[in-house]
């Protein structure tokens, strides 16, 4: 396997702009998401602050202006002077809360402004009509009193309440266009947001990938070469060269490689002189660290072969003197057996003679012991003719 970086970072730099990429790039991607939310969170509480409060309030003035309309017809239709004067009271803090309620509308909404001064010019006119059916009513003229309103009072009564109406319609549709607005961009922003975020996981994948195979190809590289090394091999093939701290390892194993490969080929050098019988050999090169006792260890073998072989080349001398010696000796012997051989031949035939002779005689002595026994059963015969003939005579 062979990998070639030309990048010159390290690798704790290219570890450090990795992550520093990836998180600029979150950055990056997170300061406009925060934006948007800040702008969704600023309309937010403008609904929250104006479009809300504002709707409250115009409810508000429609209820209080129908409240002020209710106590203005149950004030004609009532004759106990009691409840009129609770009517009327009632009826007075309606309208105000009715003003406050306008005022609130002008300041929340300031194109409202021309509308709301009709209104308020409108309940002027109102109120002026509401003084003299009251009048009326003290002056026990309820039915005069519930004409005049049906006339004057409740037309412009209804009339402020289409105005009121048309208001509140305008501020509702203000509100859902506001609100949709709102959807969309929050919609936007969760499709923006989900889009930048996966662009930012295929970058910040890719960025890890690189990483990892700058990492993992030249990890890889030095593993098979370690394994070569552990079985023997040391012209492995290490191409990986870099001025980060892979390549400097890288740099290291190839040392450590042509370090053990030179040991290697220097001892097997010794080694191989020693076997051809040159004892003059040596270690010529520097050993290192545990490798030194090595060094003094071949050096004190080839010391102590160069003695021994010393010792045996003047043992030989003394064995070659001895040999000398030893070869008069034996020539002198060698003489002597020559003239000793003439001698042992004529014994040799001389006791060749007397194995003839020694062989006559045993032949002789043979039938001569044949004859003897021949003699020794006819005797042993004759003897017992005797001794029969013996015995025929005593009794006789």
């Amino acid at each position: 396997m062979k990998f070639n970086n030309n990048t010159q970072r390290t690798l704790s730099q290219n570890l450090n702009y990795t992550f520093a990429s990836i998180i600029l790039t979150f950055v990056l991607i997170f300061i406009p998401i925060l934006c948007s939310l800040w702008h969704l969170f600023q309309h937010f509480r403008t609904l929250e602050n104006l479009h809300f409060p504002l709707i409250e309030t115009v409810q508000s003035a429609t209820f209080n202006h129908l409240s002020t309309e209710n106590m203005t017809y149950k004030l004609c239709l009532s004759t106990q002077a009691n409840k009129q004067s609770q009517y009327i009271q009632e009826q007075t803090t309606y309208d105000m809360q009715l003003q406050a309620n306008l005022k609130s509308i002008r300041t929340y909404a300031p194109q409202y402004k021309e509308t709301v001064t009709l209104i308020q010019k409108a309940l002027q006119d109102a109120v002026s009509y509401r003084q003299k059916a009251i009048l009326y009513c003290k002056q026990n003229r309820s039915q005069e009193a519930l004409n005049f309103l049906e006339k004057d009072y409740f037309p412009l009564m209804n009339q402020i309440q289409e105005q009121l109406n048309l208001i509140s319609n305008q501020i509702i549709q203000e509100n859902h266009t506001f609100l949709t607005r709102y959807k969309i961009q929050a919609l936007l922003m969760i499709v923006l947001s989900l889009f930048i975020l996966i662009v930012v996981l295929f970058y910040t994948a890719r960025l890890m990938n690189q990483l990892i195979k700058k990492v993992q190809l030249p990890l890889t590289e030095i593993e098979l070469a370690m394994c070569d090394m552990a079985q023997g091999n040391l012209q492995f093939d290490l191409s990986y060269k870099n001025a980060d701290e892979l390549g400097h390892l890288a740099d290291q194993m190839r040392y450590m490689g042509q370090n053990l490969l030179d040991y290697i080929s220097n001892i097997t050098i010794v080694l191989s002189d020693l076997s051809h019988k040159n004892y003059n050999t040596q270690v010529d090169m520097t050993y290192q660290g545990m490798f030194v006792p090595i060094k003094d260890s071949l050096n004190n073998i080839i010391i102590e072969l160069n003695s021994v072989m010393k010792h045996f080349h003047q043992t030989s001398l003394h064995l070659s003197d001895k040999a000398s010696l030893i070869i008069d000796y034996s020539k002198t012997l060698s003489d002597n057996a020559v003239n000793q051989s003439s001698v042992i031949q004529e014994l040799a035939a001389t006791i060749e003679n007397i194995s003839e002779e020694v062989r006559y005689n045993a032949t002789t002595t043979q039938s001569i012991a044949q004859k003897s026994t021949t003699l020794e059963a006819k005797l042993t015969q004759s003897q017992t003719y005797t001794q029969h003939l013996l015995e025929l005579m005593q009794h006789n």
